[in-house]
């Protein structure tokens, strides 16, 4: 009796532990199956998430190929990625009528879209470390990115002073009757690059009556601690003008910096940017002479150009040096183009802007719609200083840039500048085929 209670314990025993073990399993299977069922869910929120931000850039990047004039650019083509197919199709959009043949057509508005009126709050990525409680996300590529400055959004129609003649307008100024002078947000930015001329073209700006330029580099996007103040600090730091007149700062450090074209647009959708190009080794060797002209002023040793911009052990371009990196300005044009259409971007040729000033700030004058008023008599060339000085016919003087700027470049080694033109040679080539500028200097 007492073996046969034994037995029938151990296989109760037997039975609790089976009992018990799979249950463990049942659980262990039913938990996984949860799991399953949640990552399959994240997957599905991520694919659906996925598939509208890339329909948003195809959107966004079919808007970029109708930007000049309508017809496709080789810049859309490769750096959008899109499909020959898919440029054919923009290209037919682009010139297929948007109303019907019997339509009654009505005259085109010369006041721009006026900028959203809600915005959103999220905190964007920061290069370099840097944070902000100011963000531009979230919106659809085919508008301006938001912004949390709703209440401060500056969108005007171009200035009244702007005129289609080709013909040169010496007339004064005459202030808008009634009007006081106040602080307005830029309407043009400078956005690059340096040593490539960017205080000249300031300087030559700031002849013409219609523009108000702000003297120092306001350097607002780029500057964490005041971009948090908000935007009324960006604007209290412009030169006071009137209403005709067309406020521009100049800020070359925005060009290299990642997010400062989406800042920027957040805040006038309608603001036009100039970028002066230069060949980047001769570039280089300016912002060098900068560079050591302040080292030599505080004491530190700077080596010498060639072993600064190019190790002599391996005849290798010093990738690491920020002033090298600079020049690759394909890689930078990209990421502005992304926020801005071309037709909102004018570039200037450095080489041709040293030429002929008269000429290429015609052209400026021209992509800003204001009066042709520029001549030879307020940019003219000094043989004595060698290089063009400016007549201001306002304040009737003349006045030549400071002693550092058009001064003779230090001598290269022929070997260490052809390494180094070699090594912008590929970035200098894409300004042509990727997004369609020739600079004399390619």
């Amino acid at each position: 009796m007492q073996e046969y209670t034994q037995k029938v314990t151990l296989e109760h025993l037997r039975i609790v532990l089976w009992t018990v073990l799979g249950s463990s399993v049942l659980v262990s299977l039913l938990t996984s199956v949860a799991m399953m069922n949640t990552t399959l869910k994240k997957i599905e929120v991520y694919n659906h998430r996925t598939e509208l931000a890339h329909q948003h850039e195809l959107e966004y990047q079919r808007k970029i190929l109708l930007g000049n004039n309508g017809k496709p650019s080789p810049m859309a083509a490769k750096v959008s990625g899109l499909t020959p197919s898919e440029l054919r199709k923009a290209e037919s959009a682009a010139k297929t009528p948007s109303k019907p043949p019997n339509s009654k057509s009505e005259p085109e508005s010369s006041v721009p879209p006026k900028s959203p009126t809600g915005f959103g709050s999220s905190t964007p990525s920061e290069k370099k470390g840097a944070s902000s409680s100011f963000s531009s996300s979230g919106s659809s590529p085919s508008s301006p990115p938001t912004s949390p400055w709703s209440s401060t959004i500056h969108s005007s129609p171009p200035s009244s002073a702007s005129s289609s003649s080709t013909a040169t307008d010496l007339s004064p100024y005459k202030p808008p009757p009634g009007e006081t002078k106040e602080h307005r947000f830029p309407k043009v930015i400078i956005v690059g690059v340096s040593k490539c001329g960017t205080r000249a073209l300031l300087d030559y700006l700031a002849l013409h009556p219609n523009v108000i330029a702000a003297n120092k580099e306001i350097n607002f996007f780029t500057n964490v601690s005041m971009y948090n103040k908000g935007p009324e600090v960006y604007k209290n730091s412009m030169p006071l003008s009137y209403s005709d007149q067309l406020t521009v700062e100049k800020s070359p450090d925005y060009f290299e910096c990642e997010m400062c074209p989406e800042r920027i647009i957040a805040i006038d959708r309608t603001i036009k940017l100039l970028l002066i190009l230069c060949n980047p080794v001769d570039r280089l060797v300016s912002q060098y002479m900068q560079l050591k002209e302040k080292n030599d002023q505080s004491g530190t040793h700077m080596a010498g150009f060639e072993e600064w911009s190019v190790d002599p052990m391996t005849n290798t371009v010093r990738k690491n040096v920020a002033s090298i990196r600079t020049g690759m300005y394909d890689q930078y044009m990209t990421n502005w183009f992304r926020f801005f259409h071309q037709d909102k971007v004018h570039v200037i040729d450095g080489a041709t802007f040293i030429k002929d000033p008269v000429g290429e700030m015609r052209k400026v004058e021209t992509f800003l719609e204001i009066k042709h008023y520029l001549t030879s008599e307020d940019i003219y060339y000094n043989a004595t200083k060698g290089f063009h000085c400016m007549y201001s016919r306002i304040a009737k003087k003349s006045h030549c840039l400071g002693p550092t700027k058009g001064r003779p470049h230090i001598k290269v080694l022929p070997g260490v500048y052809q390494t180094l033109q070699t090594y912008y040679n590929p970035h200098n080539a894409r300004l042509k085929s990727y997004f369609n500028y020739q600079m004399s200097w390619v």
